[in-house]
């Protein structure tokens, strides 16, 4: 199932859950040409949601969306945190 969880003026963040994965899947969506540019993931190895941008496109990122990227991040740490409490 997918979700819009995020929607800025460039970028929408849509979530979705894969089947035999525990945690969700973030797609990063430039919202101009609706292609995946990024997705954010957990990262086993460091115990928390990590960026990864697409290999497929060269892409560019200025401050504003480092900062949608970074929000989303902490939004996902702070459902995870609560969860396990």
């Amino acid at each position: 199932m997918k979700e819009i969880i995020k929607e800025t003026k460039y970028l929408q963040f849509i979530s979705e859950s894969l089947s035999g994965k525990k945690t969700k899947t973030i797609q990063v969506i430039n919202k101009r040409m609706q292609e995946e540019i990024a997705t954010i993931e957990w990262y086993g190895v460091w115990r928390q949601y990590c960026f990864f941008p697409s290999l497929e496109f060269d892409s560019v990122w200025n401050i504003d969306c480092l900062q949608d990227i970074v929000g989303v991040i902490a939004l996902l740490m702070k459902e995870r945190r609560d969860k396990n409490e």
